[in-house]
């Protein structure tokens, strides 16, 4: 799991705070991505943006902490992480379709991740840029 913190929060609304996030953060997590494939081809790496002050991004760190053993710091997070990682992060009102259509993925090809904010969250694919034989 590969941890990328996220760019400072500016005086932004919700909305472009997630676009940001997606156009900017996305193309960062599916280069994180192409590294895990890279070490292992089987992998089907997903991602998740959470905004600082969320609980995904708590549970995040968390997750994090426990199996590193490296305290980080609050705030905002940007991940790979495997799918069951992804699962226990993610809250149980997360929406059964949105679930379903993250982790339905195409291994290798686009890397799909989410985007929580304090108020909600967005979805997003990326391509995963192939990897440097």
């Amino acid at each position: 799991m590969a941890v990328v913190m996220a760019e400072p929060e500016h005086h932004r609304d919700e909305a472009n705070r997630s676009e940001f996030e997606m156009s900017v953060m996305g193309p960062r997590l599916a280069e994180q991505a192409a590294a895990v494939l890279r070490k292992d081809p089987d992998a089907d790496p997903v991602g998740l943006v959470a905004e600082a002050g969320t609980i995904e991004a708590r549970r995040c760190r968390t997750e994090y902490e426990q199996k590193s053993g490296i305290e980080i710091d609050g705030g905002a997070v940007a991940v790979v992480l495997p799918k069951e990682i992804l699962t226990e992060i993610l809250d149980r009102g997360f929406p059964t379709g949105a679930r379903e259509w993250l982790f339905s993925g195409s291994r290798g090809r686009e890397l799909r991740f989410v985007v929580c904010t304090t108020n909600g969250f967005r979805m997003a694919a990326v391509p995963i840029p192939q990897a440097a034989p």
